[in-house]
């Protein structure tokens, strides 16, 4: 459940980073995903917004145009993204977790 309010909260991050993203590079933006991460210590958990890997997938070209190289010049659309969306995705994880809580309380009462 707590994860779940991870992903919902994580969603304005996503439509930033999709508005932002260079569409002269193909299909990068159909590789935005949020996911679960794999690495979780004693209760912890975090949700991540980023590119899928892995065959037929784009994502090692986001890292050359977030941070540029010697022929690229960076782009920051990553980085600008997360400035301007991190209240709204704090606040919306809050929102979620009050929802879980109030849930929770009711089915009590």
């Amino acid at each position: 459940v707590h994860v779940e309010a991870l992903k919902k909260a994580a969603i304005p991050l996503r439509d930033e980073i999709y508005r932002n993203t260079p569409v002269n590079e193909g299909d990068l933006r159909e590789d935005l995903a949020i996911r679960k991460s794999k690495f979780q210590e004693a209760h912890a958990h975090s949700a991540i917004v980023g590119f899928k890997g892995g065959k037929g997938h784009r994502a090692y070209i986001a890292k050359f145009l977030e941070y540029g190289t010697k022929k690229i010049r960076e782009r920051r659309f990553i980085r600008s993204s997360y400035e301007r969306t991190k209240g709204e995705v704090e606040r919306k994880y809050v929102e979620e977790i009050q929802k879980i809580v109030d849930k929770k309380l009711l089915i009590k009462n």
